[in-house]
């Protein structure tokens, strides 16, 4: 039996399965991989002899992960016609939703238009959210019942901000859970307002704060990339319900988000059903595999066989070069992070054994969590 009196690092390596540790004898003179099982790896590390690791990822699919399907609806005068067709189809939204995915919830929000003429009265308001994120589809529909009409003189309104203030305050007020497939449907009728509409204010700072005494009468509106950008960070995925005589300038709108749907609203919310699903089947993910924590002295590299977005099933190969210098260990636990946009599976890994004769340097991919929006799996 060799021992770290030989010079030789036993590491126990495990992507999935219980973590194993072996200390029969062992060739001295060459770093290998000793036991294999699956994904897990015992493996003897030699100074000065480099040992190559590969694995695969697959990106999870969005089957099975929760729904949060946040409604904002524009409250001028002029869709007070269309609010009617749309309370018509709440009933049918929500039990379709929920036969895709039993686990989808809902909320409320509103808009008209900037409180400074000449865009919007100075009872209007840029942006509110009247219900957040809940399981109560009752709750929902009694909030959607309740909305009141403002003015918005002109012809375009402030989805653009609407839009801009989901995406920041996703995590907080309105209550998007921190797993869940992020849908924000936008009802109108109105063409939108954007940046440099507004020539006599300074430019939309892009924070959850509506500037201005009446609130947002004090910043112009915001730009079409600043809401991509918040709506890519916080993965909410966009459709528009306008009619006939907008709809286009939402399939343009879509196009320069780079995500979502567009469709025009009727009492029959089968196709709504059905946009929704399709905006978020196809969604792509990054992947990227990162050295963390631990003794970065025995990663030398790790390189991945592709770069770009993939789609959920896919697969990328990654490969992990160890290389010990046959010094001192500072950590004898190497933490990676596996960080993919599509959210959060769980795996999870039985305790370690015990027992280990020499230096054991585990490397464990064992429970997948969640932060700052992305699925991350974190060291065991």
């Amino acid at each position: 039996m060799r021992t770290h009196a030989l010079s030789s690092l036993l590491a126990a390596f495990a992507i999935a399965g219980s973590i194993t540790t072996t200390t029969g004898d062992m060739n001295a003179n060459a770093s290998e991989i000793i036991f294999q099982n699956g994904n897990h790896y015992d493996v003897l590390l030699v100074p000065g002899v480099p040992l190559e690791i590969s694995f695969e990822v697959t990106v999870p699919a969005w089957t099975g992960r929760p729904t949060d399907t946040f409604l904002v609806v524009e409250a001028g005068g002029s869709y007070v016609g269309d609010l009617q067709t749309l309370k018509q189809t709440t009933q049918a939204l929500s039990s379709g939703l929920r036969a895709l995915n039993p686990d989808t919830r809902f909320g409320l929000g509103t808009f008209v238009d900037k409180p400074l003429p000449p865009f919007g009265a100075a009872t209007d308001y840029e942006y509110r959210t009247d219900l957040a994120v809940t399981s109560s589809v009752s709750s929902w529909q009694s909030a959607i019942e309740a909305i009141s009409f403002g003015s918005g003189s002109d012809g375009p309104e402030s989805q653009l901000s609407s839009l801009l203030q989901v995406g920041l305050r996703a995590d907080g007020e309105i209550g998007y859970r921190p797993d869940s497939l992020r849908v924000v449907i936008l009802a109108t009728d109105s063409d939108y307002h954007e940046a440099g509409d507004v020539n006599s204010v300074p430019a939309n700072n892009g924070d959850t704060t509506l500037d201005g005494n009446p609130p947002g009468s004090g910043e112009d509106y915001p730009s079409v990339m600043q809401v991509s950008q918040a709506l890519a960070d916080a993965r909410i995925v966009p459709v528009f319900l306008a009619d006939l005589a907008t709809t286009g300038f939402y399939d343009t709108l879509v196009t320069l988000l780079g995500r979502g749907a567009s469709l025009v609203l009727s009492a029959d919310a089968s196709d709504q059903i059905t946009a929704i699903d399709a905006a978020l089947a196809p969604a792509e993910s990054d992947v990227d595999l990162a050295f963390q924590s631990g003794d970065a002295n025995l990663v030398d590299r790790v390189v991945a066989d592709s770069v770009g977005p993939l789609a959920a099933g896919e697969m990328r190969s990654f490969q992990v070069t160890l290389l010990w210098d046959g010094g001192p260990v500072s950590d004898k636990m190497l933490g990676f992070d596996l960080t993919f946009d599509t959210g959060t599976v769980s795996i999870t890994l039985p305790e370690p054994s015990t027992g280990v004769s020499g230096i054991a340097v585990l490397w464990t991919l064992a429970a997948l969590r969640h932060a700052r929006g992305r699925g991350r799996w974190g060291k065991g």
